[in-house]
């Protein structure tokens, strides 16, 4: 089944409770009934860092990870989903552990290009960054190369401190072992 129709399943079963305890968490009402659906709802079950779905599971979030919000891209963009437990927001699992990042367009729009230098935000949580309204990102794996996936930035504003210094700290790491990398002129000879 593709990853958007398991994904319309779990947002058909969103009701007024889901959305009025969103709201009550500092989700945008206007966030909730505006472009691409912004969360779901499912019993999961979890093993390690990924989900499935399972109807004797725990009732959990589900929050679409895709590399465009905006409407007309959404649907083909779509290459995972996040769940996290209510009352746990700081814990997430990912179905099938696609992307190291959660809206990878908005790390696109602050490379600074023809002048223009937008600050890239960082949210610590899925839940936080519904709060602040889809703009920026999550970090979803840690142990990811994010100097590949940051590198670009030319500014970043992370939303608490904790989280700007684990930041600071994965994009200071040494750099990994580079491959051997060797030229054959035979190869190019003709």
């Amino acid at each position: 089944m593709r990853i958007f129709d398991l994904f319309a399943e779990t947002v058909y079963s969103v009701c007024d409770s889901h959305r009025d305890w969103m709201t009550s968490h500092g989700v945008s009402r206007d966030l909730l009934f505006r472009g691409p659906a912004a969360f779901g709802v499912a019993r999961i079950e979890t093993s390690g860092s990924t989900f499935q779905f399972n109807d004797d599971g725990k009732p959990a979030v589900i929050v679409p990870v895709s590399d465009s919000y905006e409407i007309d891209e959404f649907e083909d963009g779509l290459t995972d989903l996040l769940a996290f437990l209510p009352d746990d927001p700081s814990r997430w699992w990912v179905l099938r552990d696609t992307m190291p990042v959660l809206n990878l367009e908005e790390i696109e729009r602050a490379v600074p290009c023809m002048g223009i230098d937008e600050v890239l935000t960082v949210y610590e949580t899925p839940l936080s960054w519904l709060q602040g309204y889809r703009n920026g990102i999550v970090i979803l794996d840690w142990k990811a190369n994010l100097r590949l996936w940051l590198g670009g930035v030319g500014r970043i504003w992370c939303d608490n401190e904790s989280l700007a210094e684990r930041l600071t700290n994965a994009l200071s790491e040494p750099v990994r072992a580079l491959p051997d990398i060797r030229f054959s002129e035979a190869r190019h000879a003709a």
